[in-house]
């Protein structure tokens, strides 16, 4: 058995306002918190290499195949809150290109759960599947997270679950490989993580993220990009602002575009509180001159985002 902390950020009241923030407020969080007990959970991943003549006359199928199975699986009135499932187009230098599935169910005695068959039927070259817990979940996602020396470089865009939107941001990671697979030791990643109403629905009248009026399934698009080379710094970062301009030129036309910026995700040119929204921008500013009126927060702490 493993306990988990359950954060509810989208608890944090407006009135009388946040506490915490992105280096905006001075006094520490204060978090509406529940210690949940949580048994063996179900992890696992799929990787389905789309690079190579052996491969070519599959990828589309198989990344379009990917894209209808998590609009699926993440439709807004069939959601399953146990399960979380991210789908990632990703190239690296060793590999090429590939799709990679990430798949977690925590409802205790599904060992099995037959939400994800559908996808652990596609034909993948490797992956893995078991049963773990969310010490091990914990230890995964920090390994992964490790710096190890290179240089990196992320974005973040709102989607609206579709298929045509996902397969879309499928040709435009595509057309992005030629300006960055030269590159030493790059990996160049798009991974889509839903966002159903049945979470962001959640005290949605009370927090200032602005998403109550939505009724469908979002998704998080996150670019991220790591390399090596210093003198790569520039080609890394206008081919992400190319991709990414390109993936919301298409989602405006296909009617799938959402201006919410997710914070966590948000590169260093993003501008992820403006996507909250005028009024509520408008109710955390008096807030942060009330408990930071020196600003020492706005203008003497590095890092963050600052309302504006």
């Amino acid at each position: 058995m493993a306990s988990a902390i359950q954060v509810d950020l989208c608890a944090i009241p407006l009135a009388p306002g946040p506490q915490g923030g992105p280096s905006n407020f001075d006094n520490p969080p204060s978090l509406q918190i529940t210690v949940i007990t949580m048994s063996a959970i179900m992890l696992s991943f799929a990787v389905f290499i789309t690079a190579g003549r052996l491969y070519a006359n599959k990828a589309r199928l198989v990344a379009a195949d990917s894209a209808e199975n998590f609009v699926e699986i993440t439709k807004a009135d069939i959601y399953d809150e146990y399960a979380h499932m991210t789908l990632s187009w990703g190239y690296t230098a060793g590999v090429g290109t590939a799709v990679a599935h990430g798949l977690d169910y925590t409802k205790p005695g599904e060992e099995n759960p037959s939400i994800f068959s559908e996808i652990l039927s596609l034909p993948f070259l490797f992956g893995a599947s078991g049963i773990s817990n969310m010490t091990q979940k914990s230890l995964e996602v920090r390994a992964q997270q490790s710096a190890n020396g290179l240089r990196y470089n992320w974005s973040t865009i709102t989607l609206v679950s579709t298929e045509a939107m996902l397969n879309a941001t499928y040709t435009r990671f595509n057309e992005s490989l030629d300006e960055i697979q030269g590159l030493e030791d790059i990996v160049w990643s798009f991974t889509h993580e839903p966002l159903p109403p049945a979470l962001y629905g959640r005290h949605a009248g009370s927090n200032p993220f602005s998403l109550g009026a939505r009724n469908q399934t979002l998704v998080v698009g996150l670019l991220i990009a790591s390399w090596s080379q210093e003198t790569d710094d520039q080609v890394v970062d206008s081919a992400t602002r190319r991709l990414m301009s390109a993936i919301e030129t298409d989602a405006k036309s296909l009617n799938a575009w959402d201006p919410f910026v997710y914070l966590n995700y948000a590169g260093p040119e993003q501008d992820p509180i403006s996507s909250f929204g005028k009024e509520n921008v408008d109710r955390l500013r008096p807030i942060a001159n009330r408990v930071d009126p020196d600003q020492v927060f706005l203008h003497q702490v590095p890092g963050g985002f600052k309302l504006k």
